[in-house]
């Protein structure tokens, strides 16, 4: 009986023994692994991926411009992720289905490629749509957009997007020219081909 509680009890303790190896590896692997990705950059890797990922579904007339905005932010010391570039008419009409608030088809400048939305990370600090306007202001990165020519949603008069920049154009001339390149079927349509003047 005590040969069977000492086997036991030499059991648990390599159990745990081996059980606190294994996390102290594992916590130094992560430590080496952040240490990796703030010295390597090895997440502007991936976030370059997914940037690029939507940029290149965007107008193509507007493709450089928000480049030179993301650029510029994350060169102030935030990390974007886009969330949103070029939606579809189809997309846009689910999308208002699920919330009201949101743009009809063809009223949204992302049916034209020609918006972005995106979240934006420096250290500890995260801003979303749920960040306040304070927030957004004092990171500079509203400012920035408005540098680049592009209008913010944390402006609209009557619904908070803060993760949103856009192109300011026309959207009843972007409309009107979708239906003559493209003809009134909203599935036909392809928005971030549309020829601007």
């Amino acid at each position: 009986m005590a040969t069977s509680v000492k086997s036991n009890t030499l059991l648990y303790v390599a159990i745990g023994l081996t059980l606190t190896a294994l996390g102290i590896i594992l916590y130094t692997k992560n430590k080496t692994f952040e240490k990796f990705i703030d010295t390597v950059s090895g997440l502007n890797i991936i976030l370059n991926a997914n940037q690029e990922a939507f940029i290149k579904d965007l107008h193509p007339s507007y493709q450089g411009k928000f480049r030179q905005f993301i650029q510029a932010v994350e060169a102030s010391g935030w990390k974007v992720i886009i969330t949103s570039g070029y939606r579809s008419f189809a997309k846009q009409a689910q999308l208002k289905k699920e919330n009201p608030s949101n743009a009809a088809p063809g009223r949204s400048k992302h049916n034209f490629g020609l918006a972005i939305d995106i979240n934006a990370q420096s250290g500890s600090k995260w801003l979303r749509k749920a960040s306040t306007k304070k927030q957004w202001l004092d990171s500079g990165i509203p400012q920035l957009g408005e540098k680049f020519g592009m209008k913010w949603g944390g402006t609209f008069a009557n619904y908070w997007d803060p993760i949103h920049f856009e192109i300011p154009l026309d959207i009843n001339t972007l409309v009107t020219q979708a239906q003559k390149q493209f003809g009134s079927d909203p599935t036909k349509v392809q928005g971030n081909r549309v020829e601007l003047a």
